[in-house]
């Protein structure tokens, strides 16, 4: 069972590997993205390899949010409470996934929001 004090100590250093995770990247997209390779092939490579970095910077925009928004919950004193049902979150996900802000049973269920707004998109 994960106490609110371990909580709190594991969700801490996860936002902080995770912003330091973030700055490196930011940081190696500011390197490959000053420098333009002369040939083609290594135009496209390099190129490639911006997408890379973009995607594992979105990933990691999203795991820090997800981290602070369970910080958040559990310094209102809702940490293990799931956003979507209200229903307690089980000790076996939050000691899985620390950063766990909706029980499995909703995980597992499509979010009504964002079904019509891929719907709108669409």
């Amino acid at each position: 069972m994960i106490t609110e004090e371990t909580a709190l100590a594991v969700l801490l250093a996860k936002r902080a590997e995770l912003t330091q995770r973030l700055l490196e990247l930011e940081d190696d997209r500011r390197r490959h993205g000053a420098a333009i390779p002369a040939g083609f092939a290594e135009q496209a490579s390099a190129c490639e390899n911006d997408e890379v970095i973009d995607r594992l910077a979105e990933a990691t925009r999203l795991a820090l949010m997800q981290t602070q928004r369970a910080l958040d919950h559990l310094d209102i004193g809702h940490y293990g409470v799931c956003t979507r049902c209200g229903g307690r979150i089980s000790f076996a996900r939050l000691d899985a996934v620390p950063e766990a802000t909706e029980c499995a049973g909703c995980v597992a269920q499509p979010n009504p929001a964002q079904t019509t707004e891929s719907v709108i998109a669409g």
